[in-house]
């Protein structure tokens, strides 16, 4: 017996097709079409494809048209409308998707995606009629199996050991979003980094740099950005006023004054000192004690105000924490008329640089309050008021994924879904497992039960707290315990389980 086995394949299927089709799940009423336009007809001629596209295509959708096949199979539909049925609906299942991805502005649509998809469904259905029953029989004795196995006495023992294994894997992972790996031996440059090299020099004016050991508060960045000067803003640890004759002291008196690298001065702007490319200004000497104040809070926050000078073709350093080529600690530039902002950390100095890029901050000769605040394990950044929507958050799922594969900023948030998914949907099967068969329940089995959905979310959240240093998100408790209830639903899929499974949840809810 397959116990319901094509509706966990399906349910596995379409989650997977989804979350690897639709992310990061932000869309935008525009859609970038091609002059006079429908997207209904897929036609904006940039999608491109080729071989290996094309068979990552195919394969996301076998296991789709493995599902569905056996679903309709089980109704006594004949091979050959199963497999007409299959192909069709993965068809349009994936037409859906391309469609939605218009209105996505990371994603790019067309009618190959279409074709191919329809292509791995009809596959799926191939796959299924000559391999469906073996492995369903195998699944099954599987389950089956470890039904019998899993009491409730050993569950008891097996929940506790596996989130102690997988908390301390975790805290592991995290201290990786820490800034242990800093250089004692850095230099504070405004203008370039502490290689000297002209090529790297950047040209505009800045006023003003501050910096802080703690991120800023929402609403504070936000004034500060926006140039509101009554705004309450938390105590910088350093501030430099960069207007006048050099040198520039940090009015907090905490780091060393700035000085003309090398000694030609430039002229004042109406915003700042000017910079041409041809000098800057920096400590000339290490800053270690900025170095270990950040190291020790695990946390910063750096505001600039600058204008370029130039846009298309330019690539300077603004603000950097560096000593050399290779020894570098933070840098705030200027790539053209985008942003890019880069820190130290153990994830980032591995395989992947992980570089945030803002598109189309800068513009000739406009002034840009840039602020950049990490609180430990999330990165935000402010520009003139504003908040940007892109995510940078290093949580175990980033190191966690770094282990396997090359990693990107842009996918950041990503490897967060997967890490929570990884650790607590296997829960939510194991726990619905043993929910099975048992009603009614006693007052001691919906307190364990109800106790093993909810307690291990919230201690997982305060031991990466307590690690990073980052605030407490109770959106990462929610989604803890959304993910270990699907998981309770995905092994009871069975219409003689499922009844169980939504009772179980609503009890542990």
């Amino acid at each position: 017996m397959n116990r319901g086995w094509s509706n966990r394949i399906l349910a596995l299927a379409l989650a997977g097709i989804l979350f690897l089709t639709l992310y990061p799940f932000r869309f935008s009423l525009h859609a970038n079409l091609l002059s006079n336009a429908s997207p209904l007809l897929l036609a904006t001629g940039t999608k491109t494809s080729g071989p290996i596209n094309a068979f990552l295509n195919i394969l996301l959708f076998v296991p789709f048209g493995w599902g569905l096949s056996q679903k309709l199979r089980e109704k006594g539909q004949s091979r050959t409308r199963t497999l007409l049925l299959t192909t069709a609906t993965g068809a349009l299942l994936s037409y859906c998707i391309e469609f939605m991805q218009f209105y996505i502005p990371t994603r790019d649509s067309g009618w190959e995606d279409t074709f191919t998809n329809a292509l791995g469904a009809g596959c799926g259905f191939i796959v299924f009629d000559l391999l469906g029953k073996r492995v369903l029989n195998t699944l099954s004795e599987i389950e089956s199996w470890f039904e019998r196995f899993l009491t409730p006495l050993r569950a008891l023992w097996i929940v506790p050991i596996y989130f102690i294994a997988w908390f301390a894997g975790s805290a592991l992972l995290q201290k990786d979003s820490s800034l242990s790996n800093w250089i004692p031996q850095a230099q504070l440059v405004v203008g370039n980094d502490a290689t000297g090299h002209f090529d790297r020099a950047w040209r505009g004016e800045v006023s003003r740099l501050e910096l802080w050991d703690q991120p800023l508060p929402d609403a504070q960045a936000k004034s500060l950005t926006a140039g509101e000067t009554k705004a309450e803003i938390l105590d910088p640890l350093a501030v430099y006023e960069l207007s006048g004759n050099s040198p520039y002291p940090d009015d907090r008196k905490f780091l060393p004054e700035l000085k003309w690298i090398p000694d030609s001065p430039e002229t004042s702007g109406k915003l700042g000192l000017t910079l041409s490319g041809r000098s800057w200004f920096g400590t000339r000497s290490a800053v270690p004690n900025l170095v270990h104040a950040l190291e020790k809070a695990k946390r910063f926050s750096i505001y600039v105000v600058c204008a370029p000078a130039e846009a298309e073709g330019a690539d300077g350093r603004i603000v950097s924490i560096s000593q050399d080529d290779k020894q570098l600690n933070l840098s705030l530039r200027q790539r053209d008329k985008n942003l890019v902002f880069w820190f130290r950390n153990p994830v980032s100095v591995r395989r992947d640089q992980l570089t945030l890029t803002i598109p189309d901050v800068f513009i000739v000769h406009q002034a840009r309050r840039i602020l950049v605040s990490y609180d430990g394990a999330n990165l935000s950044l402010y520009i003139d008021g504003q908040k940007d929507p892109r995510r940078y958050e290093l949580t175990p799922g980033a190191p966690l994924a770094q282990l396997v594969r090359h990693i990107k900023t842009n996918e950041l948030e990503g490897y967060t879904y997967i890490y929570y998914a990884l650790v607590f949907i296997p829960v939510g099967i194991l726990l619905g497992t043993v929910g099975r068969g048992t009603t009614p329940w006693t007052l001691v089995e919906v307190s364990v039960m109800t106790s093993a959905v909810l307690l291990p979310p919230a201690l997982l959240e305060i031991l990466l707290v307590r690690v990073s240093g980052r605030a407490f998100s109770l959106d990462n408790v929610l989604l803890s315990v959304v993910l270990t209830i699907a998981g309770m639903f995905w092994i009871n899929a069975d219409r003689g389980s499922l009844r169980q499974a939504l009772a179980t949840s609503i009890v542990c809810s």
